[in-house]
């Protein structure tokens, strides 16, 4: 029987100490002088970094926020053309308005002047037969409860006039006010039986607004009216 034994061969190889430079080595002194002083100059050149980064960050925030520009098209109402707009990223779509095709649309009733914290979404607006107010219903935060304000179109300024609890309802002007239907609020989510009639008149509050026809029922009822 035959045995193959490795070999190994060891190999002898001289070593030197050589030292390595290390340039940095006077930073472990935390208390030097020229320690205090670097960290000082180094806090400086990151802050300038960061503040350049932050606007750069501003920059293209404000580019987003002036050139997103989404719009429906133009719809006749009255003496005018309205048309929502969404010109702020995040935001519900604005209504603007113009005495024709030709002219430039100005805003007419910005949501976020009524609420900036919540989101009020436009569900729909009537402008006033001699031209110069415009009722404008909108939802508050997804609610199929509506409320409605009136705008001056002269000016886009708001009047007093808030009105809540309704549902179901177009607007229709008349005289000095405008009718719309209303239904009995008991939670969230209720308010599809008994609906009224109502008439609101330009500058009373609500509570004084005249009821014109009513119905007693537990049923699903949608009142129209033209």
């Amino acid at each position: 029987m035959k045995f193959i034994l490795p070999i190994f061969l060891l190999l002898a190889l001289p070593l030197t100490a050589q030292q390595a430079a290390d340039p940095f080595q006077w930073l472990e002194d935390i208390h030097s002088p020229q320690t205090r002083k670097w960290l000082r100059d180094q806090e400086r050149t990151c802050q300038d970094a960061l503040e350049r980064m932050r606007r750069k960050e501003r920059g293209f925030s404000s580019i987003n926020r002036l050139s997103y520009t989404k719009y429906e098209l133009p719809t006749p109402e009255g003496s005018g053309y309205y048309k929502l707009m969404y010109n702020r990223l995040g935001r519900p779509p604005a209504l603007y308005r113009q005495r024709d095709l030709r002219h430039e649309p100005r805003i007419i009733f910005d949501p976020d002047l009524v609420s900036s914290q919540d989101r009020l979404v436009v569900s729909g607006y009537e402008e006033s037969a001699a031209g110069d107010y415009l009722a404008v219903s909108y939802g508050r935060n997804g609610s199929d409860w509506k409320e409605v304000s009136i705008v001056r179109t002269k000016n886009g300024a708001l009047t007093n006039d808030h009105l809540t609890g309704l549902k179901f309802t177009r607007l229709a002007w008349f005289g000095e006010g405008f009718f719309y239907v209303t239904y009995p609020r008991r939670e969230e989510f209720s308010g599809e039986g008994a609906p009224t009639l109502m008439y609101h008149r330009l500058g009373e509050e609500q509570a004084a607004d005249r009821k014109i026809f009513g119905r007693q029922v537990d049923a699903v009822v949608e009142l129209n009216f033209q």
